[in-house]
């Protein structure tokens, strides 16, 4: 019985683990490995922030410069206004469920965005899982 009871525990375990780990970013080396990225430059004011004040997937105001490089560069009509920043290493074993406008901090004044989560606004709200 106690045998029993450590296969299916272990099995619980392990089933459980996979589903939490199964919408990770895709992250190898500190780098998004799942596609096409966009890597912008931070203003110095963004840099102050997350330099000073980091907490992992906090919002970060984009410039209209900002916005005009993700419409450019990203092939979508309307731009997000903000971006989620965080670190890599805070991000490759967390759930990215609804997720939208995340950007990778690779350096202190460049994020990575991964093209397959840019959003508009609206369209982030409306993926957002509460």
């Amino acid at each position: 019985m106690k045998l029993l009871f450590c296969v299916f525990s272990s099995i619980i375990i392990f089933v459980y683990s996979s589903l939490t780990l199964a919408d990770a970013l895709p992250i190898k080396d500190g780098r998004y490995n799942g596609g096409p990225v966009l890597f912008m430059k931070l203003t110095d004011s963004q840099i102050y922030e997350i330099k000073n004040h980091y907490k992992p997937f906090q919002e970060i105001n984009l410039t209209k410069d900002q916005q005009i490089y993700i419409v450019n560069n990203a092939q979508i009509k309307e731009p997000p206004t903000k971006i989620i920043v965080v670190r890599p290493e805070d991000a490759k074993d967390n759930c990215t469920c609804g997720l939208s406008n995340i950007g990778l901090i690779i350096n202190w004044n460049t994020v990575e965005i991964p093209k397959e989560y840019i959003f508009s606004d609206k369209e982030a709200k409306a993926r957002q899982i509460e």
